[in-house]
């Protein structure tokens, strides 16, 4: 069995590089990637940048193999600013993800971004989404309908609501890494650090300071 260690408040994805499986539905518009051969990743996770990405969390995104965006851009710039060392730089759309937010010269992009992600991973299996579909007041009725709609994964990841949560009180663990800009960061911008292998995955969140604009 899949051991989770939590550790609490310590260029787009290159498909060339990876196994791909694309299903294309009308709602939503899904890929599966493949990084399973891996020995080990470390994963950098963020979302609900809305155009500015905070300097501190680009720059802890440099020393992770990966990152994850999981939406809310507001622009390609966002995910540009993202440097992972293999590459990798894969997000979903979120509900502000639409072309009256993104330059116009970009659009191609944003077509082409998913509303939902699955990757395999060594030791199992995680899935992003925004999460606007199945928004809530009440977050636990969120991973409640989360655990419903993805009952094969090991880590179902989503953000919209801005609210660092690490969410392990029943499977699969929910994880939202809270938002990493300017708007509505709560007790400041973060994101979270997710490292796996094939016998444990530890979860380690990081918070940063506010930069003056």
């Amino acid at each position: 069995m899949l051991r989770y260690y939590r550790a609490l408040r310590l260029r787009f994805c290159s498909l060339s590089q990876t196994s791909i499986t694309t299903h294309y539905t009308m709602n939503p518009y899904s890929i599966e990637l493949d990084f399973s051969e891996h020995e080990s990743l470390t994963i950098g996770i963020l979302s609900d940048t809305h155009g500015v990405l905070n300097p501190d969390v680009a720059d802890f995104i440099k020393g992770c193999d990966i990152a994850l965006h999981a939406g809310d851009m507001m622009g390609a710039h966002t995910l540009l600013g993202l440097a992972p060392k293999l590459g990798h730089v894969i997000a979903v759309k979120g509900n502000n993800d639409i072309p009256e937010t993104w330059q116009a010269e970009d659009h191609a992009q944003l077509t082409e971004i998913p509303d939902e992600v699955k990757l395999n991973l060594p030791g199992g299996t995680l899935i992003m989404e925004h999460a606007h579909r199945v928004w809530n007041k009440e977050i636990s009725n969120m991973h409640i309908a989360l655990r419903e709609d993805h009952p094969e994964a090991d880590l179902i990841v989503y953000g919209h609501t801005h609210i660092r949560t690490v969410d392990d009180s029943a499977e699969p663990m929910v994880l939202n890494p809270g938002a990493a800009g300017e708007v509505r960061v709560h007790a400041g911008p973060s994101c979270v650090e997710l490292t796996v292998n094939a016998d444990k995955w530890e979860i380690k969140e990081h918070v940063f300071p506010m930069h003056k604009s």
